[in-house]
């Protein structure tokens, strides 16, 4: 929402939801970009070209799908969100083939807690949001990501992540 108030995107209505859901696949994407280094390193084989060949062709078919049944009035956001779904499967395909290169396995039972502080106060700012109307301002949207923010550092903290002791440490 920060665009929005810096005035990166314009404020017209129809135009804000279409560029929150084109902002979605940056992560994925930023993801494969850091981890794409590290997979050329450690094989020759074009793994990372297959990753975004399959990510290419899924959002080929979802898009050739997407333009033949959708309606005109949802057809940009109907596109915006086959973007966001390939650049999704990119993300896991990258992080797939990461994890079996390096023989890496992810313990998802330790990541249970800290995921559902996460979704609890990603809850509570659209929770937040809601009572303001979504009207809120810069300083409004400003405390509460820093409030929101905090909050989850404490209870990383409270739950003596591994990482994050690493982090703070170092």
């Amino acid at each position: 929402d920060l665009f929005f108030y810096f005035g990166v995107v314009p404020k017209s209505t129809p135009v804000i939801s279409l560029s929150r859901l084109l902002f979605l696949p940056i992560p994925p994407y930023l993801f494969f970009m850091a981890l794409r280094s590290g997979i050329d390193a450690m094989t020759v084989k074009p793994l990372n070209a297959l990753n975004v060949l399959v990510a290419l062709a899924f959002y080929l078919v979802v898009l050739a799908t997407v333009l033949n049944t959708v309606p005109p009035a949802y057809l940009l956001d109907a596109i915006a969100l086959s973007m966001i779904a390939s650049m999704a499967l990119l993300g896991m395909l990258t992080a797939r083939t990461f994890r079996k290169l390096y023989s890496l396995s992810v313990p998802w039972g330790r990541c249970v807690p800290a995921s559902a502080i996460g979704l609890l106060l990603g809850v509570f700012c659209l929770g937040g949001r809601w009572l303001l109307n979504f009207q809120g301002g810069f300083i409004e949207c400003s405390l509460m990501m820093l409030l929101s923010g905090g909050l989850f550092v404490a209870s990383l903290f409270k739950l003596r992540t591994p990482w994050f002791g690493f982090a703070w440490n170092n």
